[in-house]
């Protein structure tokens, strides 16, 4: 779509910083907290054109596209999401320039999705990390209260779904924030191997997470 070729790509995995803490008399170090940092995706490209003023024209279009956020599948069998950092471009010759791209980027695998049921669910998180994961909710009848995760979620209406989206930091029910329904303090996490999850009430749930990787 934009007379454009990919030249090569990089990628340098995410930061990670660890703090610690030294007890008296001891050498050994004592993990208290660690932060982890997405990684850089760098993309090399060579576009053609007509001329010149073609090339530049297709750049302008694919830069359009990534200069935000922009969701990138690669041949190496991942997917990358990215926020824009810069870009370089380099004239070849008249019908041809070189443009390289520099993204901040979480790898990941595509969207995985399981049903939790009444009772205690076991989920297998073929993430690295631990991530912010992605609940609908959706009662069978009227209900004061549920609990999904270790959040109670008030005031259920049959049929009506709540969604809990880690993903983008929401709480809703038809598209109305619901927040205040819940005793939530942050959103759940799925740790790396199996989680414990628990539902109670007569409601069916969707669980949806994307497996990341440093």
């Amino acid at each position: 779509n934009y007379n454009a070729k990919l030249l090569s790509y990089s990628y340098t995995p995410a930061a990670v910083t660890n703090t610690t803490v030294t007890p008296y008399n001891s050498m050994l170090p004592i993990l208290t907290d660690t932060e982890i940092a997405p990684g850089t995706l760098t993309v090399t490209l060579h576009v053609r054109g007509s001329s010149q003023a073609a090339c530049q024209a297709s750049i302008a279009a694919l830069l359009m596209l990534l200069y935000r956020k922009s969701e990138i599948d690669l041949e190496d069998g991942y997917l990358y999401r990215c926020i824009y950092n810069s870009a370089s471009l380099v004239y070849r010759m008249e019908t041809l320039m070189e443009i390289t791209v520099t993204l901040t980027a979480v790898k990941h695998k595509a969207l995985v999705t399981a049903t939790l049921t009444t009772g205690s669910n076991s989920v297998s998180c073929s993430s690295a990390v631990s991530v912010r994961c992605l609940l609908q909710i959706t009662p069978t009848a009227d209900a004061e209260s549920c609990t999904v995760f270790g959040i109670t979620v008030n005031h259920l209406t049959a049929g009506k779904a709540v969604i809990i989206d880690g993903f983008n930091g929401l709480v809703q029910e038809d598209g109305l924030n619901k927040f205040l329904d819940t005793d939530m303090t942050d959103f759940p996490l799925l740790q790396p191997g199996n989680n414990t999850i628990s539902v109670t009430g007569s409601v069916t749930v969707v669980l949806q997470y994307y497996p990341t990787y440093l």
